[in-house]
Formats: C-alpha cells, sequence, structure tokens
C-alpha cells in the first residue's frame, strides 16, 4: 500500500520559501562586499597613513586580506596624489605664487621634516618699523634665489609627474621636470628685470640724474641696497615689480631730498652758521636715513658735505660713553693734535686696557678722535687692536670693523675751522 504525504501548503508559498532560503545565503556576502567597497573608499581618502596602517585597517575590514594584493597598489597611488595636490595647493597660495609658477621657496628648497620647528637661521624676520626687511633677512633671500636646476631637482619632479600618472615614460617626465624648473627660474629672473627697469626709470625722472645726493659712491650703495629690498618685496611678499618700484622710489625720493638739504648744511654758502646749529639739523636729517636702515651711508655724505674728518664728524654724533676708555684718555691732557703738535705714543700695557674695555656700542672713530685730541697716535692704536681682534682678545661688530678700516686723515683744515667757530 502506499502512502502519499502532502507537501502542507501551495505552490507559491513553496516558490516564497525557497526564494527566503537563497536570500538568508545571499545577503551577508553583499553586505560584505558592501561593507568592504565603502572601507576601501574611506582608506583612499586618509592621505596621513602609513603603508603599514593601511595594511592593517585593510586586512580589519570583511574580505580584506582577499582584496589586499589588488587594492593596496592602488591606495598607495591615490595616497601619493592626494599629498601631492595638497603640497600645490599650498604653494600656489603662498605669497607672491602664481599658477604654473612654483614660489622660490617652494621647488628646490630644503624641506622641513612634519613636526619639527625650522632652525633659528631660516626663520622668517619680522619686517622693520620702515617696512623693510632687515639686512640678515635680505641675505637668507639671496642666498634661497632659484639657482640652475640639478639633476636631483630634475629627478624628485620628474617622479613625482610619473606617480601622478602626467606621463608613464621617464624620458618625457624627465623634460617635463626640466622644463617646469627651468620655467621658474626665468620668471624669477624676468620679475627682477622688470622691478630694475621700472625702477631705474622712476629715479631718473624724479631725480634727475642725480641720484641720492651728488656723493657717487654711497649714492650707489643706498640704491643698490634700495633694490634688494624690491626684489625681496617682490618675490617674498609678493608684490607686483610696479608696485615695489612705486614704494621703493617714493623713498629713495625722500631721501634723495634729504641728502640735497644736507648737502646745503654744509656748503660754502653756510660757513658762518654755528656747528651747533649744523649739527641739529644734520641730527634730524641722519633719522630719516637711519630709519630704512642707511645711517652709516648718510655719515659717509655728511662727513663729506661738512668738510670734516670723520673722526671728528664721529665725536659729535656719536660720541664717546664708555667711561673705561674715558679714564684711560684723561690721563694725558687734550693739546689739539691738528694743530702741529708732535705725535707721541703711549705705553703698551695702557694701550691694550684701553682696547680691552671696547664694546659693540662705541664707535672706533670717536675713540679715535679722543686719541688725537691727545696727540696719542692713532696709527699705534689701530694696530694693536687688529692684533687683537686676530688673537681673539677682541670681538668687533661689522660696523666697528669698517670703522676700524677708514684711512686716518691728515688733512683736518676742515676741522680746524670746524672748532674756530664753535
Amino acid at each position: 500500500m502506499v502512502q502519499i504525504i502532502e507537501q502542507p501548503g501551495t505552490l507559491s508559498s513553496r516558490i516564497g520559501r525557497g526564494i527566503g532560503q537563497g536570500l538568508k545565503e545571499q545577503l551577508p556576502k553583499e553586505v560584505e562586499r558592501y561593507r568592504l567597497s565603502k572601507g576601501i573608499e574611506n582608506l583612499a581618502g586618509e592621505s596621513n597613513l602609513t603603508p603599514i596602517q593601511q595594511l592593517a585597517k585593510l586586512y580589519s575590514l570583511p574580505g580584506g586580506s582577499e582584496a589586499a594584493p589588488a587594492v593596496l597598489p592602488f591606495l598607495e597611488r591615490q595616497q601619493r596624489r592626494t599629498a601631492m595636490k595638497t603640497r600645490r595647493e599650498g604653494e600656489l597660495s603662498a605669497p607672491g605664487a602664481r599658477p604654473g609658477v612654483v614660489p622660490e621657496a617652494g621647488r628646490g628648497a630644503v624641506q622641513q621634516p612634519q613636526g619639527q620647528e625650522a632652525p633659528e637661521a631660516v626663520k622668517r624676520k619680522p619686517l622693520m618699523e620702515s617696512g623693510f626687511a632687515p639686512s640678515s633677512e635680505i641675505t637668507r633671500y639671496k642666498e634661497n634665489l632659484l639657482q640652475p636646476a640639478t639633476m636631483l631637482q630634475i629627478e624628485e619632479l620628474a617622479n613625482e609627474y610619473l606617480d601622478l600618472g602626467y606621463t608613464q615614460d621617464p624620458t618625457e617626465a624627465r623634460s617635463l621636470a626640466r622644463n617646469e624648473l627651468d620655467t621658474n627660474r626665468a620668471a624669477q629672473q624676468e620679475k627682477n628685470q622688470t622691478l630694475r627697469k621700472d625702477l631705474s626709470q622712476r629715479l631718473q625722472l624724479n631725480l634727475q640724474g642725480g641720484g641720492i645726493g651728488d656723493f657717487k659712491d654711497v649714492a650707489g650703495e643706498i640704491q643698490s641696497k634700495l633694490i634688494d629690498q624690491g626684489e625681496y618685496l617682490v618675490n617674498e611678499l609678493g608684490l607686483s615689480p610696479e608696485a615695489a618700484s612705486e614704494k621703493i622710489n617714493d623713498i629713495a625720493t625722500a631721501l634723495g631730498k634729504t641728502a640735497t638739504q644736507a648737502k646745503a648744511v654744509g656748503s660754502i654758502s653756510n660757513i658762518f652758521t654755528s656747528p651747533k646749529s649744523k649739527i641739529n639739523s644734520i641730527k634730524d636729517q641722519r633719522k630719516k636715513f637711519a630709519k630704512y636702515g642707511f645711517g652709516e651711508q648718510f655719515d659717509d655724505m655728511a662727513t663729506h658735505y661738512l668738510g670734516i674728518t670723520p673722526q671728528r664728524y664721529a665725536s659729535e654724533f656719536d660720541p664717546l660713553k664708555n667711561k673705561g676708555i674715558e679714564s684711560v684718555l684723561k690721563k694725558h691732557s687734550t693739546s689739539f693734535g691738528h694743530k702741529g703738535i708732535q705725535i707721541k705714543k703711549i705705553k703698551p700695557k695702557e694701550m691694550d686696557q684701553l682696547i680691552l674695555d671696547i664694546k659693540p656700542s662705541d664707535n672706533i672713530l670717536s675713540i679715535e678722535q679722543g686719541l688725537r685730541e691727545r696727540n696719542i697716535d692713532i696709527n699705534q692704536f689701530k694696530e694693536r687692536l687688529r692684533d687683537a681682534v686676530d688673537e681673539r682678545k677682541v670681538a668687533l661688530t661689522d660696523l666697528q670693523q669698517r670703522q676700524l678700516e677708514k684711512p686716518v686723515s691728515n688733512f683736518m683744515f676742515g676741522d680746524i675751522l670746524w672748532d674756530a667757530r664753535r
């Protein structure tokens, strides 16, 4: 006897149970694939992860271990692209940057590792009150001007092109890299040349070819330093060559007018004006030059205009205030050596005592004037001071070193007239 067992449910219900069974098996796989794809997408956006961190995160994803060999190369490439894009955007947002030209502090400059403070030597120093960069900052800027591309720079940039997929040909990548580096350098040189040409034309018009005063050597030095400041404004602070030229020209014109006033103070028409009145005028004019870091250059011009020796000028405008040196000088009576009295030498021990008391704030020329007024041999002082510097017993500032190198003038007619009118 055959027993027929009927399966409960209709045909449609049996089909439904089959589909349900299939979904039960397939759904977890779909969820796993979705989680894996989202996890890989998130990983691609995390450009700050190290390769080990990327690998660890990938293996933590459902199915990540099986997908790792195929996915990791793409993640690494995407990470490099993101980092490159971020760096380029940072370069283009820097002061003075423009599309297609990497700023001077960018390509070829030494990159400071993240998390480390930049060395003191390369920190950007604030501008002076005048708006000018300190001389140390100008020196730093000049040292970092773009130079002809090295093979190392070309190779580094070529590798970036290859990583970004600009080309798959290493030879073409090197050619592109060389062109970019050469273009950047040419652009910098072009901006500097535009500044120089525009500024030269402005100065010729405003100063009518006379320069800053008519003491040509000093005028040339000042104009050279003004051009340095103009290039700094263009290449470091992002001003256009024309805007920087206008700013520097305004300053040069003001200095030129001040130099003309200083010349008038020392002219023959003012020969009977008292030294005290001249000193007050020169001090006011000197402040305008010193504001832009040209106090030393103005002193050279004013000395020339007044017709006195650098030593006499220094004693008037930067008098000696060192009590140790004054105590040595006071042992000798003043007798005004420029009136023909015989010059004398002092004991080496006494000279060494004076020299060892020199401070960074002392004007070497003022010390020389103090010796001259007591008929003490200035050359003895200069020779012994040079020896002390060589022996590292005394350290002079750069300004003091330049003062020491100024020759001793024996033509003191102007000094005699200056004293006679006091």
